[in-house]
């Protein structure tokens, strides 16, 4: 009986630092130079594989090649954020988005700014909200996991686009490893899923 309550107590204490462990405030690590992580899902119900691959970080931006046509030439703000998809410079004030980190359930941060392609410009609203932690498993592995929320508004009247997503953020390497995401634009909509092949 002792020896059943020792064991009882034993447990009850590894169970409580392990889920202390797991819902810590999460730091921002940055990727190094070369990881290059593929991703596969379905995108308008079709399969799709693309990978990108940490060019350089210089502070903040991390620069990412994709294998995708319109994609070779990425920036994120902390692998969270793009800052610059193809031909698409979206100009925000990133020094709000730090005041997310370290990532802890219920952050959030809104913001607005000017989405540029050539010399088009189109107003944008973004919210970051960050949610709870969830373990997962993924084709990469199972990784530890905090969710963060995404809301795009950008452009206006019958130019105007909503976009909403979700991406599971690894704990120990801030590398996004699912996400889901639902663009809706000239009154449909387009579904995007992808998650971790692989990280190397």
């Amino acid at each position: 009986m002792r020896r059943t309550s020792r064991l009882l107590a034993s447990l009850a204490l590894w169970l409580a630092l392990d889920l202390r462990a797991a819902t810590a405030d999460v730091p921002y690590t940055p990727p190094p130079v070369g990881l290059t992580i593929v991703l596969q899902g379905s995108f308008k119900g079709s399969p799709i594989e693309i990978s990108q691959t940490v060019t350089a970080v210089e502070g903040d931006i991390v620069f990412v090649r994709g294998n995708s046509p319109g994609h070779e030439d990425e920036r994120y703000y902390r692998f969270l954020v793009s800052t610059k998809s193809g031909d698409i410079h979206y100009r925000m004030d990133t020094a709000k988005l730090a005041a997310l980190w370290p990532l802890a359930p219920g952050k959030t941060v809104s913001l607005w700014g000017v989405a540029e392609n050539g010399g088009n410009q189109l107003p944008f609203d973004f919210t970051v909200t960050v949610g709870d932690y969830e373990s997962i498993t993924v084709p990469a592995g199972a990784f530890d996991t905090i969710r963060v929320s995404y809301t795009l508004a950008v452009g206006y009247g019958s130019n105007l686009a909503r976009v909403e997503s979700l991406s599971w953020i690894d704990v120990a390497s801030s590398l996004p490893v699912r996400n889901e995401t639902t663009v809706f634009a000239m009154g449909g909509s387009i579904d995007l899923s992808m998650e971790a092949k692989s990280i190397e």
